[in-house]
């Protein structure tokens, strides 16, 4: 989600705000199990900071991740404080100690709010998700009588019982 930030750049008088309160689809992740089926609400006022913008909100959804018990694939709300800061270019530190990741740069008119709050809901979402508090994971099956056979396992069944056969009679 762009956002043209001009007035706020040329008008650095520290009293112009921009409001968003938007809907914003959140790309898959290839190679994780993490995904926002929904758009998410984003509710963030920006501001000039004189060296360039600060965003500042909060953003809301609804995560999809798998349970680190059971494997199910659950649903989780999240609702997460966001502070964001871009810098326009010709003013961002160069050769300094500061840590260029806490920061995004201000891209011509424009900033891109996507990329950072995406970002920050990741970091957001728990590491081993649980669907429940109480849930008891995978179930293991007891092997005793009662127990009914997987009728896919029956050829092996067979061919256990044919080898059991043949060295008990060779």
């Amino acid at each position: 989600m762009k956002v043209r930030v001009q007035t706020l750049l040329e008008r650095a008088d520290f009293g112009e705000v921009i409001h968003i309160d938007a809907e914003m689809a959140i790309p898959e992740e290839t190679d994780d199990d993490r995904v926002f089926p929904e758009p998410v609400r984003v509710k963030v006022t920006l501001s000039p900071t004189g060296t360039g913008i600060l965003a500042r909100g909060e953003v809301a959804g609804l995560a999809r991740q798998t349970c680190a018990r059971c494997l199910q694939r659950c649903d989780f709300p999240v609702q997460i404080p966001v502070l964001i800061e871009y810098r326009i270019a010709s003013q961002a530190p160069r050769d300094s100690d500061e840590d260029v990741e806490d920061w995004f740069l201000v891209e011509g008119e424009y900033i891109d709010l996507l990329e950072p709050i995406r970002q920050h809901l990741l970091v957001a979402l728990p590491m081993k998700p649980l669907c429940d508090e109480d849930c008891a994971g995978l179930e293991r099956v007891t092997q005793d009588e009662e127990a009914t056979p997987d009728p896919r396992m029956q050829a092996l069944a067979e061919l256990r019982k044919k080898i059991e056969e043949q060295e008990k009679g060779g």
